[in-house]
């Protein structure tokens, strides 16, 4: 073929492979040094301090004499025998309670209120409505007469109603009817035909249906 002409298995064509020579920096005929320039530098040496300068002694209280232990607030300050206090008054007794005299039980309220036989009441008079108006009267308030029952519709629907969203209509999963209970009903009436299902035969004491769909 063409194929298998054109395209025959071929030696590839590669660059030489070329190997670098070693350095030999690494290789060398003497000792080797284990001293690095860190290590030469950074030697463990005495640090510098200043001197120690001790300060000298005054002799302040270096002192061959008694000590005195009396202060300032001790000598302004002495303690008195006693306190200066003013004399005391006692106010003279008024007369408006006066112990000796006799106690006057009786009250404002004892003296005129007194218990008496039969009390006097004002006998109530009623005064006579000068206006009559004849005939029966209605009384109804403003709420009565504005605000009055909302009046049935005259219009009934006949028939069942469902009141139903459009959540519920929309979004909700609706009930399909068990189609079993038209086999329970079939049964019952000597296997009449139902809606969904048509009566083949009985065996064994079971009732076989076949689907009319």
């Amino acid at each position: 073929t063409v194929h298998k002409d054109e395209f025959q298995k071929k030696q590839q064509d590669r660059a030489a492979v070329t190997k670098p020579k070693e350095s030999g920096i690494l290789k060398g005929d003497g000792k080797l040094n284990a001293i690095s320039t860190s290590a030469n530098e950074y030697t463990v040496k005495r640090g510098e301090r200043y001197e120690k300068a001790v300060p000298k002694n005054n002799q302040i209280l270096n002192s061959t004499g008694k000590m005195e232990l009396s202060t300032t607030t001790h000598d302004d300050y002495h303690t008195n025998e006693g306190g200066d206090r003013f004399a005391v008054t006692h106010h003279a007794d008024s007369d408006i309670f006066d112990s000796h005299a006799d106690f006057d039980g009786h009250t404002i309220y004892n003296d005129n209120f007194i218990k008496g036989s039969t009390g006097q009441r004002i006998t109530g008079v009623r005064p006579s409505t000068a206006l009559k108006l004849g005939g029966s009267r209605e009384l109804i308030s403003g709420y009565q007469a504005e605000f009055q029952p909302k009046v049935e519709p005259s219009l009934k629907l006949g028939g069942s109603r469902e009141l139903v969203s459009g959540y519920q209509a929309e979004f909700q999963p609706k009930v399909e009817p068990c189609v079993a209970g038209e086999l329970v009903e079939s049964v019952k009436k000597d296997h009449k035909t139902t809606k969904h299902f048509e009566f083949n035969k009985v065996s064994s004491g079971h009732h076989f249906y076949e689907s009319k769909s």
